[in-house]
């Protein structure tokens, strides 16, 4: 009984196509390209495309520039710079100029988010490291 229960959460949770909260008030469109399907959700100046079907070993170059194209089709601003993985892209629209066929947008790789610590250990009476210390930013 577990086990169908937990598998369509599951099967449920992975065709969820939220958006983040910044476009939580922005509508909706769905978009085929190139085989894959988006949703793509614009506001004033940015847009985001969520790939909602499965593709074995995405390229990430190929998905965003299905992902750019569609949110070109959905918004009919030109896209200058996008970001993220192969499942959610992120645009920056320009609604002063018309998309361009062959013009991609600049990619931006993504802010890297680790922790650095400094710290101490002390080594315990049988050799193992029992006490230790860490401060990370």
């Amino acid at each position: 009984m577990r086990f169908p229960l937990c598998f369509s959460v599951c099967t449920a949770l992975l065709a969820c196509d939220s958006p983040a909260p910044a476009f939580r008030n922005a509508d909706a469109t769905k978009h085929v390209i190139g085989g894959n399907q988006y949703s793509v959700y614009v506001t004033e100046t940015q847009a985001q495309a969520i790939r909602t079907s499965f593709a074995p070993r995405p390229d990430i170059r190929t998905i965003a520039r299905q992902a750019e194209t569609a949110i070109e089709t959905a918004s009919g601003c030109s896209v200058t710079e996008i970001q993220g993985d192969v499942a959610l892209l992120t645009g920056q629209l320009d609604c002063t100029k018309r998309p361009v066929a062959g013009e991609w947008a600049a990619w931006k790789a993504p802010r890297k988010r680790g922790l650095r610590c400094q710290g101490e250990s002390v080594a315990s009476h049988w050799g193992d490291w029992r006490n230790v210390s860490l401060e990370c930013f």
